[in-house]
Order: C-alpha cells, then structure tokens, then sequence
C-alpha cells in the first residue's frame, strides 16, 4: 500500500497520474468520522423512507460528518486477462478550506475507527485537503478580485505575507545597494515596489533552520516569519501572491519549505510565457494545492472506466459532494449527475445478491465485504468453478500492504478486496448464466466479462432499509416485497375488562368504531410511542423494526418490517399484547396481515413465481377480523362467541361511549 500524506502529496502526485492513465477499473472505499443512523432523530434512515427522502437525510449526514480517509485500488489488465496488477493508495482527508470551518463526528464513528487502529494524529497533521468543483471556482474568483483575506488558508497567513514582502524588499534593497552602492533606506510594508530590478539573485530565510547559509545572498538579520517548514499549500500561496506582484521576476521555495528564491525571469522563461501567463500557471498551482485530493478523483473519472464499490451508496453521494460539485437537491437530479460523472459503476454487494444460492451452498450466508473476502481467497472458493481466476499481484507502490494479516475498515485495504472480489464474482456470474456451457478454457479478457454481465447488475447500488430492490442510476427504482406496515391502535379499558376473552373484546371493539366513529378512537401521543418503539425493539432483537404514528389519523400508530419473517413475528406479538391491538391492514397484494402471518414461511416459494396459498384464520389469529364487518362469517362468530350476554355489554357499551 501507498501510504499519501499531505507532506508527500505532490511527490506521490505524478505516480498516480501514471497509474490511474494505465487502470482497467477502479476499486474505491471511503471512511467517515459520522454515519446517518448518528444524526439527530429526524436525520436517521427508517423503513419509511422513501427514495426521496432517504436522499435528504443522507445528505445532511454527508455535511454535518466529513470524510476521514480515502481508499484507491488501482486494477491494470495485463496478458489480456489473465492477470492484474493492483496499486493501493490510503489517503487520509483533512478539509483545510475554509481553514475556520466546523464539522461533526459521532462517537460510536470514532470509537469504531479507533478500534479498528485508525491514526487519528495523522488524521489532522496529515490529511491532505480537497473541494469540489464549485469551491474551487469560488475561490478562483476571490483571489482574482484581491480582496482575499489568506487567513482563510492559515490561521495567521496574511500577517506572515506581509512580514515576508517587507523582509524581500529589505533583502532586495540590499543587493541593489551593495553593487550600487547606493544608501540604505529602511523598508516598510508602504515602500514594497512592484518594479524591482535585480542585479543577482537573492535567497530569503523563511525559517530559522540553524544551518550554515551563505551570508553574501542572505541577509540573517532579518526576522523570518515561520518557525516551522511552509506546507504545500503555503509555498504555492507564496509563489502566486509575489508573482502577481512582480511579474518579471521568478520565485521558488526550496524543497524543505525554508528559503525563498528570487531572481529575473529566465530568458527562455520569457519566450514561452507572456507575463500573464506565468502569473495564470501559478494561479493554477495554487488552485491545484486548494483542490488537492480532488485532483486525483478528476482524473479518475475522466477515465470513463468502471468503478467498484461495495454497499456503496454512501460512498458514490460522498464521492460527488467532496470531490465533484454539490449534491443536488433532489435525489432524481442526483442520479442523472452521478450517471453524467461515472458511466459505469458496479456494487459487488449487488453482484453477491444475484449469487446467493451458489453463496449459501458453501456457507456464505452475509454479504458483507469481509465475509466475502474471507471466502474468495479461501480453498473453497476454487470448488464452485472447474477453473482457476486470473492472479492478482501487487504493483511496484504496494509491494508491502499491510503487511500479514486481514485490515478491514483501513479504505486502501477495503477497496483492494472490492477490487479482487468483483473480478472473481464477474467469471462465477458468467460461469453460472452460461450454465457451464461457456468457453471457460481460457481466461477472460475484463470487457468480455463486463459486456456479458453488465445488463443484469450495472449501475445498480443497494440502499439499505427501504422498500425498493435498490438504486437504479439510469433510471427508476424498482419496487422491492417488503410488507405494508402493520396498523395498530390502543385497545379501549372495558368497565368489565378481564371477564370476557381477548376475541370479544376485539368485536366489541371494532363495532364500537363502527357505530361511534373512528374519530372517538384513543389517540396516540409522543409519549406513547417512545415505550412502544422501545418494547418492540426489545422484544424482536435483531429483527428490524420501525415505528411512528400515522400522519392520517392520531389514533393510529404504524409498524413497518422488512421482511414476512419479522413482519409475522411482530404481529403475533401484539395480537397478545395488553393495550394495543393490530388492525385489520391489506398490502398492496390484497392479502391480510393475518394472511401473511400464516403464509410466511411460504413467502420464498411465491417470490418465484408460485401462487401462495391462502389458510383459513387459526384460533390463534382470531384477534383478527376483516374489513367487512357486517359480513356473514364475523356475524355468526360474535353470536357463537358472546352470546345474548356479550350483545347486552355491546348496548351498554355504546351508551356509554355515546355519552362520553
């Protein structure tokens, strides 16, 4: 692994230009210092969200919590398939524009970086700086107007400019005076000249370095202005501001950050620049160091060649508003600017969905990246295929990643197993579409095995918790086979509660909401529905649920799963339960919650095509009646149950509700 910092950055910086105008694909992870589900209550992701809004609160999430570090996996085809040569890069991220800005982490983020060694330390001092294309067009236009303040760059910047330019022009009157000899007159920040003319070069100290320096070119008495060597960024702050105002002459930083060099332009200097064109080459470096980062990502995308990611829909949202432009404010609009920007994107969790059942026949029963991981590079994984994948070899950068052993949640080493993974699911998708009839003697070259899958999984990105199959970039999401949500309401406290059974105080109930209205329903309050999302998370466990009270009526309260499974678990819970009751809710598949609880273990069968089975209503089930109340079949139910008794408490009932 490549290990970029910003202290290296521009010497990494042509080595990967190189590398990225040879890859076949690109393998990419980001970390962050703050995930959605760490946003304020209204900010986190639940199972009713729509596409829409899923967008709106990730990107609130992307700009309260930056990203922290940037994986690149480099994949280049050689011998026409039959190997690749992988080149890492970690790259750890630091906006440092605006220099006073303010960003958020979570502490479950942190503490989850941290446990997996993430260097925080490097993290700050180390992290090279980015901005999207907007940004850095702003801040062209702010430097071109002069009324930048470079304070915005470092915290004290414009002072130490000013400090420089009196201690260049200190400098420069110098030389003028030792060959002129000409009387020395104090310079100050009022006397700097813009047409000074030089008759040698001259070498200012930018930092005390306490070595040996020529005293005849540099003149030690005065004060530099930094105690510390110039960042990158610095230098090319440095550079454009004494250019601009000293057209003819040349200025250089010395590679350690110490000592400014000052001389006339170069003749040959001059005959391949105007002096407005030597003032816009360093204008464009300086814009180069505020872009950092973002330099690189350009690149890769005007490559046009795939990008691979896993679960990477944060990551792609993440990947336009830090290095691209600003995320746009609807999720349609985001997707065409996606799709503009990365024709061709693939998500090996996609991929790894569409192979399930060649998966779980050898034990892989989650999709995530370090299962699947562990899995490919494993012997077992050489027993779904009667072939052997191409070999994956580390470039001459990454020779040593990592060293021995696994390092997932490092972005390098994440992006790298993505970029392996993809490769090998790609020759077993196609093995299994051909149905083993395909000509596997020879390995495939990377656009053969892309042309002959990219139909069923390009362009395809999972979103997690929400009731479509996932986000289509070219055009509308596909609908997923979630359950509908499950309507609940309070059950009412009879005067006689506990002497008839739970089934006729459900009749009694539901003829009660006939006749009176469901306007007189008991409402749900907010308090009410903190102890209710809070028992059933801990009654399901891991099994997902969300809850909230319906925007059409008070008296109802909405309970969404994501699967028949919980969705049958959750409903035979609160058949029993003391003061909520289900209500009678149709899918959008006309079958009943009571239908879907019998049938769940029947869902996978009608999932592939066959038509489900519909039981009649068990015992168990019979808190659950149908939307037709006055029907035959509850009629001869509420006689053969209550009897004349239980038609007196129904009387007695509604006069008492009618009064109330």
């Amino acid at each position: 692994m490549a290990d970029v910092c910003n202290s290296n950055f521009r010497e990494w910086f042509p080595e990967l230009i190189k590398v990225i105008d040879s890859a076949a694909f690109f393998a990419i992870d980001l970390e962050f210092l703050g995930l959605p589900s760490s946003a304020r209550d209204d900010l986190v992701p639940t199972l009713f969200d729509e596409s829409e809004q899923r967008y709106k609160k990730i990107v609130q999430s992307v700009r309260r919590y930056p990203p922290c570090q940037l994986g690149i996996a480099v994949f280049t085809e050689r011998d026409d398939g039959a190997s690749y040569e992988v080149e890492s890069f970690a790259i750890p991220l630091f906006k440092r524009l605006p220099h006073k800005q303010v960003f958020s982490y979570s502490l479950s983020a942190v503490s989850f970086l941290a446990n997996n060694n993430f260097d925080f330390n490097k993290f700050i001092m180390e992290g090279v700086t980015y901005s999207n294309g907007r940004q850095t067009e702003d801040m062209r236009k702010e430097i071109l107007s002069g009324g930048i303040d470079y304070d915005v760059f470092e915290d004290g910047l414009e002072h130490r400019l000013q400090i420089l330019k009196i201690n260049f022009q200190r400098a420069a009157q110098n030389a003028i005076r030792m060959s002129q000899h000409t009387v020395h007159r104090s310079p100050s920040a009022r006397s700097y000249q813009t047409g000074l003319q030089l008759p040698h070069p001259i070498l200012i100290e930018l930092v005390r370095s306490g070595e040996f320096i020529d005293t005849d070119t540099v003149d030690q008495t005065m004060h530099p202005p930094w105690d510390r060597p110039l960042s990158p960024l610095e230098k090319a702050v440095i550079e454009y501001v004494f250019t601009n105002d000293h057209r003819h002459l040349e200025f250089s930083i010395s590679h350690d950050g110490t000592l400014l060099y000052v001389a006339e332009l170069p003749v040959l200097t001059l005959l391949h620049y105007s002096e407005e064109e030597w003032v816009e080459e360093k204008l464009e470096k300086l814009l180069q160091e505020i872009s950092g980062v973002s330099e690189i990502v350009k690149r890769m995308l005007a490559r046009r060649v795939p990008i691979v990611g896993h679960n990477s829909f944060l990551d792609l949202v993440y990947l336009y508003e830090c290095f691209v432009d600003d995320l746009p404010d609807s999720y349609e609009d985001w997707k065409a600017a996606t799709r503009k920007e990365m024709p061709t994107v693939f998500d090996t969790k996609i991929i790894a969905c569409l192979l399930k059942n060649q998966l779980s026949e050898n034990g892989v029963m989650d999709h995530s990246l370090k299962t699947l991981g562990a899995f490919f590079e494993s012997a077992s994984c050489g027993q779904i295929l009667p072939f052997s994948y191409p070999s994956i070899s580390e470039g001459p950068c990454s020779q040593y990643i990592f060293g021995v052993g696994e390092h997932f949640h490092n972005a390098a080493f994440d992006a790298r197993v993505t970029g392996s993974i993809f490769i090998k699911m790609l020759y077993l998708y196609a093995y299994t579409k051909s149905a083993g009839h395909g000509d596997f003697s020879r390995l495939w070259q990377l656009r053969k095995l892309i042309f002959a899958c990219r139909n069923d999984f390009a362009n395809r990105v999972p979103i997690p918790l929400i009731d479509y199959l996932h986000c289509y970039l070219p055009g509308a999401d596909p609908h997923g086979h979630r359950p509908d949500v499950l309507r609940v309401r309070k059950r009412r406290k009879w005067p006689w509660f506990g002497l008839l059974n739970g089934r006729t105080e459900n009749i009694v109930d539901v003829i009660v909401d006939q006749i009176i209205g469901m306007e007189k329903m008991l409402q749900f309050t907010l308090a009410d529905m903190i102890p209710l999302r809070g028992e059933l998370k801990r009654e399901m466990g891991a099994f997902r649920i969300d809850v909230k009270r319906s925007d059409e009526h008070e008296g109802i309260a909405l309970v969404a799963t994501n699967t028949p499974k919980t969705f049958a678990r959750v409903a035979r819970y609160l058949a029993a339960h003391k003061w909520i009751r289900p209500m009678d809710e149709r899918t959008s598949e006309k079958a009943s919650w009571e239908e879907l609880l019998m049938g769940s273990e029947e869902m996978k069968r009608r999932r592939k095509g066959q038509r489900r089975r519909r039981k009649t209503t068990g015992d168990h089930l019979s808190v659950c009646i149908t939307e037709e109340i006055n029907d035959d079949r509850l009629g001869t139910i509420a006689l053969l149950t209550a009897g004349v008794t239980s038609s007196l408490f129904i009387v007695g009932t509604v006069i008492y509700w009618s009064r109330a």
